[in-house]
């Protein structure tokens, strides 16, 4: 997410740029970003414990599984509807808000590129534009809208187990 306003402040504010990226910035951002982390987290350490689990294991040799007992890690929270929230609001700063921030960059970059490319072209000073900059902002859109459609369809698996909302922390991005 820093990266792309990184971008977008180096591409549509190239004078400025130089002076919003200090060191001093992005060891603030940093550290918010590790403040923000740990509160998110923070909720984990205490819901979270070790439950003994049945597991089957195929031992070599053996036409029989043998059976285990193995401990995982599971969350135990007192309410559904303290789960829920937690969950809901994970999924919004984890997920929403990255994407909705790297979307609004992104656009804008490519609003601000094909301006100036318009600009250029009016004036004949630069004849061709870097077609891989083009390129570059297609597969970044294609690549969004797919992970944007693979993660509904994960949405609804979840739903369709019976679960009443997906946990976003086990699934894969």
């Amino acid at each position: 997410m820093c990266i792309c306003v990184c971008r977008y402040y180096a591409i549509c504010y190239p004078l400025q740029a130089r002076h919003v990226h200090t060191v001093r910035r992005a060891v603030r951002l940093v550290a918010i970003f590790w403040v923000v982390s740990l509160i998110l987290v923070g909720p984990q350490l205490a819901i979270q414990r070790l439950e003994p689990l049945i597991a089957f294991q195929q031992v070599p040799g053996s036409a029989r599984p043998r059976l285990r007992i193995v401990d995982s890690c599971v969350e135990f929270f007192p309410d559904h509807r303290i789960n829920v929230a937690y969950t809901m609001i994970t999924y919004c700063v984890v997920y929403v808000l990255p994407v909705g921030v790297m979307l609004t960059a992104y656009a804008l970059i490519a609003r601000e590129l094909a301006r100036r490319y318009r600009h250029q072209r009016a004036g004949n000073r630069f004849a061709d534009f870097p077609s891989v900059v083009l390129e570059r902002l297609r597969k970044l859109v294609v690549q969004l809208h797919y992970d944007y459609h693979h993660y509904q369809c994960e949405i609804n698996d979840f739903n369709s187990r019976g679960s009443p909302v997906p946990d976003i922390r086990h699934m894969r991005m």
